[in-house]
């Protein structure tokens, strides 16, 4: 069998990449990513090889696609630039599934297209496209589901991930950088804000199991129901990074002048 996972150099995509090695002993993997290929080298084999964004080829004789490739740059960006990134992730998307006709499509997608700070919601939910100042990242990924099912692809909405090698501008891992470098984590607007978090580990075995389970054109959350406030996030970091150390959590709170 011939998988192909695009954004592969990525933080999920490199999970995902590993897992596939593991879970699916008979898969070939192809990666496709715009950078080198970092600690994807280690996995290189007889059944693992890398390309850095040129696999064409590959896709054409694919079995199965995972894309996550996105640009997810500026998420909450001037009207302008949103439109355009939500448009170039549109045509990424469509480029992959022209060059594999007859490949299984799972679509690496987000909870953000059912609005903000989504943590609890059914596959069933509508879906809220934004609105200037909203995601633009959620907009594309809107229209790319559409032709994903269209194509009897599945769609993995994915919600907060966490886990090793996370982009340091994520909330989990911005907190364990504070407390290592500054013994300090800053809570913006008092903490209060609740969150969902999925390891990046569990995130990839939910995707492969829609892969081998799903239902062509369906759609399938991917998360967990274990909802946290910031404030407690921070405590639990500063706990377990700093232990007897020490670990100060602030708050800070906008300034109304």
């Amino acid at each position: 069998m011939n998988v192909v996972v695009t954004g592969a150099s990525g933080f999920l995509g490199r999970h995902l990449c590993a897992a596939l090695l593991e879970l699916w002993p008979e898969a070939y993997v192809a990666a496709i990513g715009r950078s080198e290929p970092g600690v994807l080298s280690a996995l290189r084999g007889p059944r693992f090889v890398y390309y850095r964004v040129d696999g064409g080829a590959t896709l054409r004789n694919a079995d199965v696609v995972f894309h996550l490739a996105a640009e997810t740059g500026a998420r909450r960006a001037v009207i302008a630039r949103g439109f355009t990134l939500a448009a170039d992730n549109c045509a990424l998307t469509r480029r992959v599934l022209d060059a594999a006709p007859v490949a299984r499509v799972i679509l690496a997608s987000t909870a953000e297209v059912y609005g903000d700070h989504a943590l609890t919601r059914a596959e069933t939910d509508p879906i809220v496209l934004p609105v200037a100042g909203d995601s633009f990242y959620a907009l594309g990924k809107a229209f790319d589901e559409a032709a994903v099912r269209a194509r009897g692809g599945l769609v993995c909405r994915l919600f907060n991930l966490a886990g090793a090698g996370q982009q340091p501008e994520a909330v989990v891992a911005a907190f364990v950088r504070a407390a290592l470098k500054d013994r300090k984590i800053v809570l913006d607007g008092g903490g209060d804000q609740v969150r969902s978090f999925i390891h990046a580990r569990d995130a990839v075995a939910g995707m492969i199991a829609v892969a081998e389970h799903g239902v062509p054109g369906e759609v399938y959350n991917v998360g967990v129901d274990r909802p946290i406030s910031m404030r407690d996030l921070a405590h639990f970091v500063a706990r377990n990074v700093r232990g007897d150390d020490g670990c100060e959590v602030v708050t800070r709170f906008a300034s109304r002048g």
